[in-house]
């Protein structure tokens, strides 16, 4: 696998829910200063999460650089990713789909790690 890169982090936002299952998965800000798992396709990813906070917790969020990912699904290199339905990175599809990074090193199988080059511009899919 690939070595992580310097990512550039978020550090000063508390989980709005218990993410200590979601490392490594899409976040999204979810009020105030706070942020939470991303759940869906549609959300806005924020970044990447790098750590397990529970809610109330501060969490580390990696906005940009090469981050591991969970996988929702098997990945292949050069997809681009958006969440699932826990935050996991599964392969952007569908109109409006939402993607939050660029596959590096891809997966087989559901809840593995990859890297991806975590890219919060946003692409949206027509």
């Amino acid at each position: 696998m690939a070595a992580e890169s310097t990512l550039v982090l978020v550090g000063d936002l508390t989980a709005s829910a218990d993410c200590s299952a979601h490392q490594f998965c899409f976040v999204y800000i979810s009020g105030n200063g706070t942020f939470t798992f991303s759940s869906g396709a549609t959300v806005v990813p924020l970044g990447i999460l790098q750590n397990k906070p529970i809610s109330g917790e501060a969490g580390s969020i990696a906005v940009a650089g090469i981050s591991k990912f969970k996988c929702g699904a098997g990945v292949t290199a050069q997809a681009r990713l958006m969440a699932d339905s826990n935050g996991a990175g599964i392969t952007a599809t569908g109109s409006g789909a939402v993607s939050g990074g660029i596959c590096v090193v891809g997966t087989s199988n559901i809840n593995e790690i990859g890297e991806c080059a975590v890219n919060v511009a946003n692409h949206v899919f027509p």
